[in-house]
């Protein structure tokens, strides 16, 4: 909805004030709509990844990897750097344990 707002907000702020303030204004307007589309699309897809995983750790059956996986997904990292390095982690021992799981 903010982004549909400032599509229009934008310009008509811009234009009470001039035709360059205007354009101004639609780009602002136009940026804003497209963040916003943007981000709500990727909250809406790791929701589904998210609820995809929880179905699919559930069928393992497996209680430990259950509640290894809850505390996994209740740490939030503290900073981008931490982040990063704990969705590489999760990315890598999802193959291993796959693959031990296999083997």
């Amino acid at each position: 909805a903010q982004g549909i707002e400032d599509l229009f907000y934008e310009p008509y702020q811009g234009a009470v004030q001039g035709p360059e303030e205007f354009a101004e204004g639609l780009a602002l307007g136009v940026r804003s709509l497209f963040g916003h589309a943007v981000g709500g699309a990727a909250g809406a897809v790791g929701r589904i990844t998210g609820a995809l995983g929880k179905g699919i750790a559930t069928l393992t059956l497996d209680d430990d990897y259950q509640k290894k996986r809850r505390e996994q997904m209740n740490k939030r990292p503290a900073d981008l750097k931490e982040g990063l390095a704990q969705g590489g982690k999760g990315l890598v021992m999802g193959f291993v344990d796959g693959v031990t799981g296999i083997v």
